[in-house]
């Protein structure tokens, strides 16, 4: 908490010439500590057998989206198309049926 005064100067006409008046204000300003950033997630690959895998993540609020194709699409970035995992889950576990998949995390 930090206290302190302000002084604030108004300028008056009064006939031919110019009087000034001041006003004197004390007050309190209350600051909140910042809030600290929250860490990045991390997503970990886990081979389960020669076709899955499972992808766990920490910290909250992230979505699972993956996309099979990253192409020069200026929509999204890193380009897409990315669409959400239905279903998921963390963990989520991924059969590997494709010849290639790409996953993210969004917040």
């Amino acid at each position: 908490m930090k206290t302190g005064s302000l002084a604030i100067t108004l300028p008056a006409l009064v006939g031919a010439g110019a009087r000034h008046f001041a006003l004197s204000m004390d007050g309190v300003v209350l600051l909140a500590p910042s809030l600290p950033d929250a860490p990045l997630p991390s997503l970990q690959l886990t081979p389960l057998d020669t076709d899955r895998v499972r992808l766990s993540w920490s910290g909250g609020g992230y979505a699972l989206e993956s996309s099979t194709n990253l192409n020069l699409d200026a929509v999204s970035y890193p380009f897409g198309p990315w669409q959400q995992v239905s279903n998921m889950s963390n963990p989520y576990t991924n059969r590997l049926d494709e010849s290639q998949r790409f996953f993210r995390l969004k917040k």
